[in-house]
């Protein structure tokens, strides 16, 4: 069982690698920059929503007020980091759109 099921992740990752691929041929670096790092957000969710059902499957509370709690966590635990990965992109790019700060780097790694 512990096998397959390390196959079967194995499989997953490789697929989720390839789709990545096709998703992001046309993208900028930028973009893609940004597109990976919201998937991976999202595949962590659903690793952990994942290990959520099996454990609560193997202690028969799956579909319990419990559950529905812990699943209603990381639900919000999703969005705000979604969120916070939106911020970072926009203040990032506000941040590298002001020639100063290029210039002061240029500076600092002259000196």
């Amino acid at each position: 069982v512990q096998l397959t099921s390390q196959l079967a992740d194995k499989e997953r990752a490789l697929r989720e690698q390839h789709n990545l691929d096709i998703a992001t041929a046309g993208m900028g670096d930028k973009q893609r920059q940004r597109y990976q790092a919201q998937l991976r957000i999202r595949q962590e969710y659903r690793q952990q929503l994942q290990q959520l059902e099996n454990d609560s499957r193997q202690k028969g509370t799956y579909g319990t007020e419990d559950y529905r709690r812990a699943e209603e966590v990381l639900k919000g635990s999703l969005k705000r980091q979604l969120n916070e990965n939106k911020r970072y992109w926009q203040e990032m790019e506000v941040a590298q759109g002001d020639w100063k700060n290029g210039a002061q780097r240029e500076f600092q790694n002259f000196t």
